[in-house]
């Protein structure tokens, strides 16, 4: 859903605003006045007067403030974006940065999953995928080419993918 600038990711929580109504009934309505028991100790302190005075109703400024903040919370739940763009522009590369160093190795599995994931968003979108490797290569092994691929050609490479025993080397381009 979009207004303007705004475009809200969760369109189905702003109709909790029409509870808006019921929440101010709520907010006014007041307990019901507390019974009298005359307790015979107290004739002693009847004829005291005390300064403290209940208000009868929900004072309106602060009736407004929290209607307010409830207003704002339901807002805020529904994910309002400024200027979100539609994604990235027709034909950019997806740059998928994959640390196949020996840390990676507990969760490799969830790791491919996630690019898989990456890849047939790419693949829908019909954009080119480059691949980026963080383990250290040993000196007489080549760097692998730094290509533009589609996206099924670079699913298959993925998938024979292993992490590696040495360490990652981060700055170095894989």
């Amino acid at each position: 859903m979009i207004l303007g600038p705004f475009t809200i990711a969760l369109p189905y929580v702003l109709p909790l605003l029409a509870t808006l109504p019921l929440l101010w009934w709520l907010l006014r309505a007041t307990p019901p006045a507390p019974r009298r028991v005359v307790f015979p100790a107290l004739r002693l302190l009847a004829g005291l007067r005390t300064e403290d005075r209940v208000s009868a109703h929900t004072p309106w400024w602060l009736l407004a403030l929290r209607l307010l903040i409830a207003a704002l919370v339901i807002i805020g739940l529904s994910h309002p974006l400024y200027k979100a763009t539609g994604g990235p522009a027709p034909g950019t590369p997806l740059v998928l940065v994959i640390d196949d160093g020996w840390a990676a190795g507990p969760d490799w599995r969830d790791r491919l999953a996630a690019a898989d994931l990456l890849l047939e968003r790419a693949e829908r979108d019909e954009r080119p995928v480059i691949v980026l490797t963080t383990a250290a290569r040993p000196a007489d092994a080549p760097a692998p080419p730094l290509e533009a691929r589609p996206a099924s050609a670079v699913r298959g490479d993925l998938q024979a993918m292993a992490p590696h025993p040495w360490g990652t080397d981060r700055r170095a381009r894989r």
